[in-house]
Formats: C-alpha cells, sequence, structure tokens
C-alpha cells in the first residue's frame, strides 16, 4: 500500500468513527448527518431549516467544531449570527484603515473574515438584509474577493447555515431573490420540531437531564483527513452512461415537479433545476461514493454505480426525514405551518422515488487506459536531460492523465508528483548558479511554474497540494533571486563612479534597478495569495528583508548623487533668485524620491528615502544658500523662511532644519547685510530730510524680524489645546539658545538703529528749541513726526521688544529709554510753554 493509499485509509476510518458518534448522539437526524458528510467531501454548503428548538446550532457545533486542523489542532470556524445590524465587512474582514488613509484604496483583512477559514457556521441567514445576502452569496459560490483589479482567494470549503423560518415560507417572501441563493446551495434540511417516533423525546430527555447514556463526542476528524478523502472524491470515474442516466433524471424530475405545481398551486417547489445543479450533482455522487466506501464497504470501486443515484435525494430535495418518518409525523402533527412543510417533503419525495424507478439500469463502459509507459519515457527524457522546458511539457500531459479518471490515472498522478518534484530541484538548481545573471531567466521560469500551478489548480483540483507546493518551491526560488541581487547593481556602481554622470542618468538607474526588485517581489507575492506551500510560512516576510535594505541602502546612494546635482544646480541661481524660488526648484526632485520611497514600503520595509537623503543634506544646502542670498529687506527674509518651511511641511521634513539654525542664519545674513549699509547724516531741517535720513532702515527691527522667523520655524503647535503662554515659551526658547555673542551682535543692531533715529530727532529738536514761535515748529513737521506717526513710541516699541526677548540686552539699553524719555518730556514741556503763553496772551488782549 503507497504512501497516500495509507493516508487515505486512515482519513476514512476517522471520518466514519467520527459519524458513527454523530448517528448515536443525535435521533432522527441520519439524513442531515448525511447531507454533513456529502458536504464535507464535496465542499459544498448546508442549509438547516426548522423553528427554533430544533437543535440545528447544536449540530453545527458537533460537526464544525471538531474538525481540527492538525497544525494547530484547532477547529478553522468562522461564525456569525445575521441580524438588520449586520453588515459585510462583518463577514469580509475589517477595512485596512492603514491602506485607505495611505492610498485611497478599500481593503479588507480577510483573514479575519469568512474567506479566512476552511468552515463557516452563518446562523439565522436571512435574517440579514438583502444586500448582505447577495455579498454572502458571492462569497459562497466564488469563495473569493474581487476588489478593483486585486482579487484575494479564500480557504472557506463548506458553510452550515440555519434559519428559523420555514423554507416554504422564505420562498414565498421573494423566490426570485432566494431561490438564486438556494440554487448555490447544495444540501437543504428542515428540522421538525418534534419526534416522528414519541418514544425517542423520552430517550433525549434521559440522556441530557437524566445523564443516562448520555454520548460523549470525543473524535475529531481532522481537515487533512478531508483533504485526504477529497482526493479520493476527484479520483472517483464516472462513466458516459451515468452521466446520461444522472441527466434523465433531472429531466423526469424537473418535468413531474412542474406537473405538480399545476395540479396543485399549494405545491412549493423548494428547488430549481440549473446547470449548475446538474454539474454540481455528478460532484456529489463522487462524494457519495467515497463516504459509502468509508462508512460502508471498503472494497467497493471508486467510481459512480446506478444505485448512488438514489443519494442524490437528499441533493435534490428538501431532506431531513425519510419517507416512513415523514408519515408518521403528518399522523399526528397539528400545526398548520409543520404540515405544510411536511406534506412538501412527501410530495417531492414521492416524485422522486417515482423518477428514480423510471429510469433503467444502466451498463457501465470501463474506464479508459492511460499509455502509461509513453508518459514515463516523456518525464523520463526530462530529468535526464536536466531540461526544465521538457520537464513543463511533461507535466501538462501528467496533469492531462491525472485527472483524467481513466484507468492508470493514479500513475499519472505519482508521475506528476516525481515530475514536479524534478523540475523543482532543477529550477532551484539552475536558481543557485551565478551564470543566469540578474534574474531575466529566473523571472521567466517563475512565470512559468505560476502558469503551470495555476492550471493544475484549476483543472485538476485532485493536486492542488502539489500546486502549492510547486508555487512554494517558487517563492524559494525568487526569494533566493532577490537575496542575490537586491543592492548589487554593477549599473548603479558604475554610474556613481562615474563624475560626468547626469542627474536624469541617476534618475533613470535607481527607477530600473527598483523596478527589477518590483518585478520580482509582485511575483512572489501572486504566488503566496495564490497559496504556497511554505514550511516556514511566519519567518517569510523577513526572508526579504536583508535583500530590501540593500536596495534601500542602493537607493540612497544613487539618489543622494541625484539631489546633490540637482542642488548644485539651485546654489548656482540663489543669487539671481530669491531662495524661495531657488529651493523651490527642489520640489520636484525630493517627489520623486518620495516616490521611490513609497515604492520600496510597498515592497514591504517601512522606508522613507527623504530622511535619509534629503534631512542630513538639506541643512548644510540651506546653509549655503543663505550665505550666497543678496540684499533683501528684512520682510523678504522672514517671507523666504516661511515659503522655505512651507516646502519642507510639503515634503514630511518639518524639523529637519533646526529652528535654532534658520534664526542663527537670518540674524547673521542681516547683520551681514546691515554692515554694509550707508546711513545719512545730514542736518535735519524739515520732516522730509529726516524721512530720507531714516529711508535706508528697514521697516522691522532685527528681534521682530527673528521673532518672525522663530514662530514659522519653531515645530507646530496645536493651538486648539496649548495655551498662547505655552506657545510663546517654545518661540522663546528658540531665540533664547542662540550662542550670546549672537544675542549681543543683535542688541547692539538694534540699539544702533534706535539710536540713528533718536540722533536724529536729538539733533532737529536742538534746533527747533530756540524757535520763538509754534508754528515755525509745526511748519517744518516735527510734530507730525513726533504726535501723529510716534515714531518716538515706534523707538521705544522696538528696545522694549529687545530686552523682553533677550532680557540680557536691558543693560545696554537703558540709556537710550533715558533719552527717549528725556526727549518726550522736554518736547512736551517746550511745546506746553508755547501754548501757555498764547492762551496768556489772548486773555491780555481781550481783557486789555
Amino acid at each position: 500500500m503507497s504512501w497516500s493509499e495509507s493516508r487515505s485509509a486512515e482519513a476514512a476510518e476517522r471520518f466514519d468513527r467520527f459519524f458513527v458518534e454523530l448517528d448515536t448522539a443525535f435521533m432522527e437526524r441520519d439524513e442531515t448527518l448525511l447531507q454533513f458528510g456529502l458536504a464535507l467531501l464535496s465542499r459544498e454548503h448546508v442549509l438547516m431549516t426548522g423553528p427554533p428548538g430544533t437543535g440545528k446550532s447544536q449540530l453545527a457545533d458537533a460537526v464544525l467544531n471538531r474538525v481540527l486542523d492538525e497544525r494547530t489542532g484547532k477547529p478553522s470556524v468562522f461564525a456569525r449570527q445575521f441580524s438588520e445590524s449586520t453588515v459585510q465587512t462583518d463577514l469580509i474582514g475589517p477595512i485596512d484603515f492603514k491602506t485607505l488613509m495611505d492610498t485611497g484604496r478599500t481593503e479588507h483583512f480577510t483573514d479575519e473574515g469568512m474567506l479566512g477559514a476552511v468552515h463557516a457556521f452563518l446562523d439565522e441567514v436571512f435574517d440579514g438584509r438583502d444586500m448582505l445576502l447577495r455579498s454572502t452569496l458571492n462569497l459562497l459560490h466564488e469563495r473569493e474577493l474581487k476588489q478593483g483589479a486585486r482579487t484575494t482567494s479564500g480557504h472557506i470549503e463548506v458553510a452550515f447555515m440555519t434559519s428559523n423560518r420555514y423554507i416554504s415560507e422564505i420562498l414565498e417572501s421573494s423566490r426570485q431573490t432566494l431561490l438564486a441563493f438556494l440554487d448555490r446551495v447544495a444540501f437543504i434540511s428542515f428540522l421538525p420540531r418534534g419526534f416522528a417516533r414519541p418514544e425517542n423525546l423520552s430517550k433525549v430527555v434521559r440522556r441530557y437531564a437524566g445523564g443516562v447514556g448520555k454520548p460523549t463526542l470525543v473524535r475529531p476528524l481532522l481537515v487533512q483527513d478531508l483533504d485526504a478523502l477529497q482526493a479520493e472524491v476527484e479520483d472517483v470515474y464516472m462513466s458516459p452512461e451515468m452521466c446520461d442516466a444522472l441527466v434523465k433524471l433531472v429531466e423526469s424530475l424537473d418535468t413531474a415537479l412542474a406537473a405538480a405545481v399545476r395540479a396543485d398551486p399549494d405545491f412549493t417547489p423548494t428547488r430549481y433545476f440549473s446547470t449548475r445543479t446538474v454539474v454540481r450533482a455528478a460532484n456529489v455522487l463522487r462524494a457519495h461514493a467515497i463516504l459509502d466506501k468509508a462508512r460502508r464497504d471498503p472494497s467497493r470501486p471508486r467510481e459512480v454505480l446506478f444505485e448512488d443515484l438514489g443519494s442524490l435525494a437528499v441533493h435534490f430535495l428538501l431532506a431531513g426525514l425519510p419517507p416512513d418518518m415523514v408519515k408518521m409525523r403528518l399522523s399526528h402533527e397539528g400545526d398548520e405551518r409543520e404540515r405544510r412543510q411536511l406534506e412538501i417533503m412527501r410530495t417531492e419525495r414521492e416524485i422522486f422515488d417515482n423518477c428514480l424507478r423510471g429510469l433503467s439500469a444502466v451498463r457501465r463502459s470501463p474506464r479508459p487506459k492511460i499509455d502509461v509507459a509513453n508518459l514515463e519515457a516523456a518525464a523520463h527524457r526530462g530529468r535526464e536531460r536536466h531540461d526544465p522546458k521538457a520537464l513543463i511539457d511533461a507535466t501538462y500531459e501528467l496533469v492531462s492523465a491525472a485527472r483524467s479518471k481513466a484507468d492508470g490515472a493514479a500513475r499519472a498522478e505519482q508521475l506528476l508528483l516525481e515530475t514536479i518534484s524534478a523540475l523543482g530541484d532543477e529550477v532551484l538548481r539552475r536558481g543557485l548558479t551565478p551564470h543566469l545573471g540578474r534574474g531575466e531567466d529566473l523571472m521567466a521560469v517563475g512565470r512559468s511554474l505560476r502558469d503551470l500551478a495555476s492550471d493544475i489548480e484549476q483543472n485538476a483540483p485532485a493536486t492542488a497540494p502539489l500546486a502549492r507546493w510547486l508555487r512554494g518551491r517558487a517563492v524559494t526560488l525568487l526569494e533566493s533571486q532577490l537575496a542575490a541581487v537586491a543592492g548589487r547593481s554593477p549599473r548603479a556602481l558604475a554610474l556613481l563612479s562615474e563624475p560626468t554622470t547626469t542627474a536624469e542618468q541617476l534618475e533613470q538607474a535607481a527607477a530600473t534597478e527598483l523596478a527589477s526588485i518590483e518585478e520580482i517581489v509582485l511575483l512572489i507575492d501572486a504566488l503566496s495569495v495564490a497559496g504556497a506551500q511554505l514550511d516556514d510560512a511566519e519567518d517569510r516576510p523577513q526572508a526579504r528583508e536583508p535583500g530590501l535594505v540593500r536596495l534601500e541602502d542602493e537607493q540612497v546612494r544613487l539618489w543622494d548623487a541625484y539631489f546633490f546635482r540637482t542642488a548644485a544646480d539651485v546654489l548656482a541661481v540663489v543669487e539671481e533668485q530669491n531662495l524661495h524660488d531657488a529651493l523651490q526648484r527642489l520640489g520636484p526632485s525630493i517627489e520623486r524620491i518620495d516616490e521611490a520611497s513609497a515604492r520600496i514600503t510597498k515592497l514591504g520595509r517601512t522606508s522613507d528615502l527623504a530622511q535619509r537623503v534629503v534631512a542630513p543634506r538639506l541643512s548644510p544646502l540651506v546653509r549655503a544658500a543663505f550665505g550666497r542670498l543678496g540684499a533683501s529687506s528684512s520682510l523678504r527674509l522672514i517671507d523666504e523662511v516661511a515659503h522655505l518651511i512651507g516646502e519642507l511641511d510639503e515634503h514630511r521634513l518639518h524639523g529637519v532644519i533646526g529652528a535654532v539654525d534658520l534664526v542663527t542664519w537670518s540674524a547673521e545674513l542681516a547683520l551681514e547685510r546691515d554692515a554694509a549699509r550707508a546711513r545719512d547724516t545730514h542736518e535735519i531741517r524739515v520732516r522730509e530730510d529726516f524721512l530720507r535720513a531714516c529711508g535706508g532702515e528697514e521697516a522691522l527691527s532685527l528681534t521682530e524680524t527673528l521673532v518672525e522667523i522663530a514662530v514659522y520655524a519653531t515645530p507646530p503647535t496645536d493651538y486648539r489645546s496649548v495655551a498662547p503662554n505655552d506657545c510663546m515659551a517654545g518661540i522663546l526658547a528658540t531665540l533664547h539658545a542662540l550662542p550670546e555673542a549672537l544675542i549681543a551682535r543683535i542688541g547692539e543692531h538694534d540699539r544702533r538703529r534706535v539710536d540713528h533715529a533718536l540722533s536724529h530727532l536729538e539733533g532737529w529738536w536742538a534746533q527747533l528749541a530756540l524757535e520763538p514761535e509754534l508754528s515755525r515748529i509745526e511748519y517744518t513737521g516735527f510734530l507730525r513726526v513726533m504726535r501723529q506717526e510716534c515714531v518716538p513710541l515706534r523707538l521705544f516699541l522696538e528696545l522694549d521688544n529687545l530686552v523682553r526677548i533677550f532680557p540680557s540686552e536691558r543693560s545696554s539699553s537703558e540709556p537710550h529709554f533715558a533719552r527717549l524719555a528725556h526727549l518726550e518730556e522736554d518736547v512736551a514741556n517746550r511745546i506746553g510753554a508755547y501754548v501757555d503763553d498764547k492762551s496768556n496772551e489772548a486773555w491780555r488782549k481781550i481783557l486789555g
């Protein structure tokens, strides 16, 4: 006995013991349990209907929670009770909000939904809304989720569903919609509210209340057992004559049910017969052959027999009770709804039995034979020549032979396993040899393996484990390729070592190298999503990490060289353009770097190239740009810094350049510019002379300029939750962090600015104070400067800002405060005296 035969025999034995326990534990549920067994073997779905309290959930729990995964020792079951509030994500799985926020695409964590489990239990399935029912219908039938161009395959094989409603009433409420749903459910069962034999109720009460003879359910069944038996189902032969007999049975049954509806309008058939129904019935017959072999006659052949047609009663009809028990229930059933459902079951079964009796027994033609010797020779030639192409060609022929169910198919399947093993070994051996270069040949082989695995899985379900194994070998091969080539591009090295390389060449090289790795990773991911058998599946995400680390390092070098060339162009035009316009030219370069970073992240490694490439270079680059700026006003300098911060924010680089650095560079630039400024020292006679003398000064003091720059440069604050004083503390911390020597120069600059204007005012006033008439003073515009234009007040506020921001400058500024106060007081006294004299003179005249 071969290993596969031994495995199937063990699985059959566990399958039989599993259902023997269930048969013993549940009274009058033989037909429903038969449906369960056929559903598990044929990968079809079951719906149990009937009033509450009939044990539907208990039955499902007793089966699904004892089918264990050999790898985990736990059941693989998704459970959900439907209600009006149940939504699609409850079935599919929660939304991946990170992907939604990053890309705008809606993706689901399907491993947490129905598709992520082998089995599902959906309680009260008709209590959900119509849209949910349609979504459930698609998931159950397609066993996959389509999201745009992406399709996610599921593990789901069988769903057990329940409803407390009668199937006839369900169909009457929305016949067309629900018939489409029921057409995708292979087995429908009705569990009546009472027992056909009243004595069985006493047995149940004794078991569960009295504890007498309470059955124990201790024997598990493995998911892997079902895999082995499902492979056996695929090997069952169904002769052309049996196929014809099935079609005749369906045609006569469809005709008879239609005639029954015409004869009795109250009769509502629970099924209708589509092409899907007939094709699925053939699979149910093959499943019944294996169930019968496992539970009744181990020696029966693996083919559909004429007597197997009777098993279709539990597939084509509303099952749950055999005819004799239906008759017993009707004899003492008083509930009209229950009676109607039982009568529909009786009518359908009588029609089915009559149609089955009307069929003539058929002679089965023997299985066709396969030329095994020719297949062996083809496979041998491929192995002998170490030729992957020949092995792939031989595998295609073996796939066709293995799925034919012909005599010799088992040997063809064994040859298929051997050939695929040889193919995998050959591909892996070749994949590790360096003469294949940078992956072109390996990628072609990987795609061939992907296509072959898909063909195996689609056309020969019995060999689905081999397809998964084949994909696993392809993943191993491609990950070896990824580890070998990622970040080791000779082309990139040549460009980096050549001083004449252009920015365009570096950008193209970075994109090309990234695309070559993307192609490998995309193929790996496609193989994994389709289903790849990997011995160390949990460690696979880390398998590509070293290669992706090297890839990112190589990208950093390429993009750094690219950024250098772009930055050199920017620095060359700083003197011709303002800092904002010059640095804005870096924007497209940073965007390209961000795009490359996003592509690396999609490959499975969280990357931020901008932080590695741009961030270390940006601070010295901006420092150099500041040094090249020509003459500029304080307002323009503030605007330059504001736009620079905006550019950094746009590319998520806020904070890359320290706030203290920006304020320092701005101060140094302003001081340098101020040192070169010539100041007017002419005598002031009228307001125009004063304006001309002070016209070369900035609109803002240096302290005021630096405060505004610090507001932009200090990291942003959420003003909704932070008090203004706390915000100001952050700005002051930036300014106080300036070097002491620089602060002293700032103070000296602002005091010199105040001194310049104040000296002109003092000299001007020294001349005007000698004038005998106030009108002469007013004529010069002095009072307008002092009172309307508030120049002394502005000078006072500038000094006050200086000492509040930089307290260390207070003592040096006190003389200027004193001079301003003296000027204000002297002018006020002199003007007051003028007014008093004029008033007294006026009084003397009128009193005189």
